[in-house]
């Protein structure tokens, strides 16, 4: 499964050092929030978990889910996995041009941190959504 992983600057999440094109694998139980690898299903929803002014304050990338997988309950938005692949870290103007001035990506959105087209309201996933 291919999702989005959000970082400091210096590709570190949580005390951990993470490598552009490398495989991690946590040995032991995982649980969100606790321990194991996150993640989100889509880019704009890593802004709820490393919220930020400037989006670039941020470091992003595409990751591939690898290991076993337990999704938060309530919005199944976020995700953790024992074993994870940083497929590509987005450069600076990459990310600029993915998120338009409220963090949406996709078109027609009104609101905040909204993926996909034509939602209204704030953090919403797919097509057509509001609230």
């Amino acid at each position: 499964m291919i999702a989005y992983k959000a970082f400091n600057r210096d590709l570190t999440c949580r005390g951990f050092q993470y490598k552009e094109g490398e495989t991690f694998e946590h040995i032991g139980d995982f649980s969100i929030c606790n321990s194991g690898f996150h993640f989100c299903k889509d880019l704009a929803l890593t802004l709820e978990y490393y919220p930020c002014e400037v989006i670039t304050n941020n470091k992003y990338a595409e990751v591939e889910i690898i290991g076993e997988v337990k999704f938060e309950d309530t919005t199944k938005h976020k995700g953790c996995t024992n074993k994870i692949k940083i497929v590509k870290v987005f450069t600076d103007e990459e990310i600029l041009n993915i998120f338009d001035k409220k963090n949406n990506t996709g078109t027609r959105n009104s609101g905040d941190s909204n993926s996909g087209n034509r939602n209204s309201g704030n953090r919403n996933s797919g097509d057509s959504n509001s609230g």
